[in-house]
């Protein structure tokens, strides 16, 4: 019977111990960071963005997407979060509150593209933000479509900044998934996804606490161990990823429209007189 490698297990170990440590020490920093953009807008015009998400359900299938794309969330995230969510509240630096229905103006758009044979709605939501330096933009981070493990169909950021006009930039990836059956360790692979921000921490803390059973020497690898922990345990694996990536001058006060040919948004922006809190 082989001996067990003490040695190899106590780098492990110590391995992963670093990596713990060093997320609950950046945990705290993580949720500061966002406030240093926040301070700066404080004396900024508010507005209330409102957006129709939705997905094309009979694209060109003969369009090539490329998988050497990036994938991530910026680090000066919010959430949104419904009025009466506990601890919710409209602070820049940790959450926008979600605006009621009734005061959501796109619902006989939305409801054109839901009756639509070849469209679907993924979502339709609204909330008031404060508008400042574009370079400073809050990322407002979305999670749309059908739940897929821990993901969704439509995943990642919105920000609206001020540049002389005002500008929408999306970061957001549609993935069609497949049933994890071992495909991504062969050949070529989709890029991971990225777990939403508010989600990371518990989810590689819960990762650190499980017993891997594999030998890491070094931090590097304790980190690659987490990705590839979690890419062989979900149920789901992308099978395709489209990434949409533009940004926009716009007006206020009129409905804009982003395009893309797996999907597209509709947006509206309009000033508020003050912060609504």
């Amino acid at each position: 019977m082989k001996k067990p490698d003490w040695r190899n297990s106590n780098r492990h170990s110590n391995a992963l111990a670093r990596l713990a440590i060093n997320i609950f020490l950046l945990a705290p920093l993580c949720l500061l960071l966002p406030q240093a953009p926040a301070m700066a807008q404080e004396t900024a015009p508010w507005y209330k963005v409102e957006v129709v998400l939705f997905k094309y359900l009979y694209p060109d299938e003969n369009e090539a997407w490329r998988k050497d794309i990036n994938l991530s969330y910026p680090i000066n995230w919010v959430t949104l979060a419904d009025p009466g969510q506990p601890g919710a509240t409209n602070t820049p630096a940790r959450t926008f509150i979600t605006l009621p229905q009734e005061q959501l103006q796109l619902t006989k758009e939305a409801g054109h593209l839901a009756r639509s044979r070849g469209m679907r709605v993924l979502l339709h939501t609204g909330w008031s933000q404060p508008v400042g330096n574009r370079e400073e933009a809050p990322a407002v981070v979305i999670a749309a479509g059908e739940k897929f493990g821990d993901h969704s169909e439509l995943e990642g950021n919105i920000s609206v900044g001020v540049s002389r006009y005002l500008h929408v930039s999306t970061n957001l990836w549609l993935t069609r998934f497949a049933h994890n059956v071992g495909q991504n360790q062969e050949g070529e692979a989709w890029p991971q996804l990225p777990l939403r921000p508010d989600a990371a921490a518990e989810k590689y803390a819960q990762l650190y606490s499980r017993d891997t059973g594999s030998l890491w020497e070094d931090d590097a690898s304790a980190n690659q161990l987490l990705t590839l922990t979690e890419a062989e345990e979900q149920p789901y694996v992308p099978a395709q990823v489209a990434l949409m990536q533009q940004s926009r001058r716009m007006r206020s006060k009129e409905l804009h429209y982003i395009d893309h040919p797996l999907m597209g948004v509709l947006i509206l922006i309009e000033p508020l007189e003050s912060n609504p809190q």
